[in-house]
């Protein structure tokens, strides 16, 4: 889990000011290898960080100040060396490693929320035209693109947030469960870890379930998790299911396509079925966390031109609105996320 931020607000004015400038700066690190490097041999003198990531002179003095001041590289004696939260957080062989996530920001996120403003005039996703392919959704246009349809479903599976799910994720009694938006089933194959009796399918468009099964394949747990390709806002929910999950999906979308979701599910479920959300939540007063509500900025400018980052409080309505008895949620887990479940 990342730390959460203990500066002021002064020093957050400056982060945001030039975060762009920062980034690049992180991203650069990753690309050219240079936390790689550094945690196989450390320290290493700038000529020899210079020589594995074929830079000159003034670019690699540059890129290392940087790090160095973003406090993800230290220096001494003239060498460098990984700072503790680099070995955390951007090395591929931790398990902690957030790389994918920040592929995703440097090669869909950034391109597409530069049209923010213009999106709000407008009030729909104009980021979405940065990218080929038809449909009106990020989630369509990735459809045509492979390369960047995998850095996407690489994201969502890197997400730091999914390791707390099934530890979380009470699902005692539960047969049948449908993993709405599953993706490439990392979520699955660790609930179905966790649940040994239990049966889950998939619910996503065709090209992800077919990364899908090749990750459960390799699980070795093809004959628990299954996939069903399909349009969750038209088509139905798979037959024979007694729980569904929606992660990290309520925020995409308006509270109307959310309520069109839900009434759905309610419908499609058995008595004493259950629908749960896991997702961050806004403060009830939307006044915070910076972490979360930053992220309607992507939904708005980029992803679908309506999503938001709502409440607990204001799922808990959705879901009694959409016809559900009981609506519990387990909130204060890490990464300002919670887990609201509506019992049929």
């Amino acid at each position: 889990m990342l730390p959460e931020s203990t500066l002021n607000t002064d020093q957050i004015l400056r982060l945001v000011m030039f975060g762009h400038l920062h980034f690049q700066s992180l991203w650069a690190g990753i690309e050219l290898g240079i936390f790689e490097t550094l945690h196989k041999k450390s320290p290493q003198s700038l000529e020899e960080i210079a020589a594995g990531a074929k830079l000159a002179k003034l670019p690699v003095k540059m890129v290392m100040a940087n790090l160095c001041a973003l406090g993800l590289v230290t220096k001494a004696d003239g060498s460098f060396s990984n700072a503790p939260l680099a070995n955390q957080f951007l090395l591929q062989s931790s398990e902690e490693n957030v790389i994918g996530v920040l592929r995703w920001q440097a090669l869909i996120v950034y391109p597409g929320v530069e049209d923010y403003v213009r999106s709000l005039r407008e009030n729909k996703n104009v980021g979405v035209e940065r990218f080929k392919g038809a449909g009106s959704t990020l989630y369509e246009r990735l459809r045509s693109d492979p390369v960047l349809e995998k850095v996407f479903q690489d994201a969502m599976a890197n997400m730091p947030s999914n390791r707390f799910l099934a530890p979380n994720f009470d699902l005692a009694g539960r047969r049948h469960l449908c993993d709405c938006g599953g993706g490439a089933g990392r979520n699955a194959i660790a609930l179905a870890r966790h649940n040994p009796t239990l049966k889950i399918t998939i619910f996503d468009q065709a090209t992800v379930c077919e990364r899908a099964r090749a990750n459960i394949k390799q699980a070795d747990l093809s004959n628990r998790i299954t996939t069903s390709a399909g349009n969750f806002l038209e088509d139905s929910f798979p037959a024979g299911i007694d729980a569904i999950l929606y992660s990290h999906i309520a925020s995409i979308w308006s509270e109307e396509t959310n309520l069109q979701v839900f009434r759905k599910a309610c419908a499609s479920l058995p008595s004493e079925g259950t629908f749960t959300i896991y997702n961050m939540v806004a403060d009830d007063d939307q006044t915070g966390p910076l972490a979360v509500t930053c992220g309607s900025v992507y939904f708005q400018a980029l992803a679908t031109g309506e999503g938001f980052m709502f409440s607990s409080a204001e799922y808990e309505k959705m879901l009694k609105d959409a016809g559900f008895g009981r609506v519990s949620a387990k909130a204060g887990l890490p990464a300002s996320h919670a887990l609201i479940t509506a019992t049929k």
